[in-house]
């Protein structure tokens, strides 16, 4: 039996560190992307209901529609003007990019990703035939507009944007995002906006929603699994012009039919009920930040302290893979090798510290500091 070439070329590298990791006792994981939280017992409850009392078979190919009302009043916080027809239900966030590319990129197109970037990106991208162009958007908090100017050619369909950013926790200022939009607005380039952090931000940092500065030039994802713990639910949408909606909804037909139909009742609850679990957790992730930020500190390493998301992305100097592995296998802490997210990712790590507490992030610190010693 053969493989498709576009499947069997691609790299999980980040898996590669997890699976290595879950084999040794008393890890200290700073691999997992994920929050550590229960998910909210209101959430639980609204899907152990819809068990009960909701009809859960096949639901409607774009999501139920109450549910697709309370997506749209969510995102409409950010300036924008959005109804039930703007969007489209998926199965996870990562479904909602994938459901994207699939229906936008020929093969051959190229999409410009930011320099470094969720590894996922490339992944989809050369998954159905596209070309993945790495690009540097920033300099530290600078914009490097020029950067992506320079890597737009005939062939680049999308520039995708990400903020807050994994995996360095910066936050896109406003004037940033609007200066990037109108780079689209002239190229007529279609621009994905990776929002799925939105709500985690900290310090003075504020999230802005590139789709208001260009609203038919952008489709813009997200989910409930940072935000509300839900990850394993697999609930997501895109947001985009209602001409798109009715042409992308057309991958989830393709794909999986229809949205997970209890997730999205539990989703409903989630964004229609309160949202102080939301900011309890959002709270604990700012100090997680500034323990690690210290202790990063301390090390001496050069990072750009989190300003959002829950990850840290510090220079370690040298071969990043060749230090994640060795700071594993010798001090029991997993760390993802930077250049697993784009050219510029290699001498740095990533560290999440959405799924370890503050205790673990010093416990993990003292055996880094331990192993850098002995080197």
């Amino acid at each position: 039996m053969q493989i498709s070439s576009r499947i069997t070329s691609l790299q999980e590298s980040i898996r590669k560190i997890s699976e290595a990791a879950a084999k040794i006792p008393d890890c200290i994981r700073f691999d997992i992307g994920q929050p550590d939280f229960a998910t909210p017992k209101h959430i639980q409850e609204a899907a152990i209901k819809a068990i009960k009392e909701k009809e859960i078979g096949y639901t409607p190919t774009a999501g139920i529609a109450e549910l697709r009302k309370a997506i749209a009043d969510y995102e409409n916080k950010k300036g924008l003007g959005l109804a039930a027809e703007n969007i489209m239900v998926t199965n996870g966030g990562t479904g909602a990019l994938f459901c994207t590319f699939l229906g936008l990129v020929n093969p051959g197109d190229e999409v410009i990703i930011p320099d470094p970037s969720w590894s996922p990106y490339e992944l989809h991208i050369r998954s159905i035939g596209g070309v993945p162009k790495y690009a540097k958007f920033f300099d530290g908090k600078k914009l490097l507009l020029e950067s992506i100017k320079s890597a737009i050619t005939p062939k680049t369909k999308i520039i995708l944007v990400n903020s807050p950013e994994n995996p360095t926790g910066r936050v896109a200022s406003e004037s940033d995002l609007k200066a990037i939009a109108e780079l689209a607005i002239d190229k007529n380039i279609t621009i994905i906006s990776d929002e799925v952090y939105d709500k985690l931000v900290f310090g003075n940092a504020k999230h802005y929603s590139i789709a208001k500065f260009a609203p038919e030039n952008t489709i813009l994802v997200n989910s409930v699994s940072k935000t509300y713990s839900m990850t394993g639910w697999r609930l997501g949408w895109l947001a985009a012009p209602e001409n798109i909606i009715k042409q992308l909804v057309k991958c989830n037909r393709v794909t999986t039919a229809s949205p997970n139909s209890i997730s999205q009742y539990a989703a409903l609850a989630a964004l229609a009920g309160s949202q102080e679990c939301v900011e309890e957790m959002r709270k604990v992730y700012e100090k997680r930040r500034d323990t690690i930020s210290k202790r990063m500190k301390e090390t001496g390493w050069d990072f750009i302290v989190p300003e959002g998301a829950f990850y840290a992305f510090p220079k370690v100097g040298g071969d990043s893979w060749k230090f994640a592995m060795e700071l594993l296998q010798r001090a029991g802490v997993a760390a993802i090798p930077g250049v697993s997210f784009g050219p510029s990712g290699e001498g740095h790590i990533r560290l999440c510290f959405g799924s370890v507490n503050s205790e673990g992030i010093n416990k993990g610190f003292d055996r880094i500091e331990t192993y850098l010693k002995e080197l």
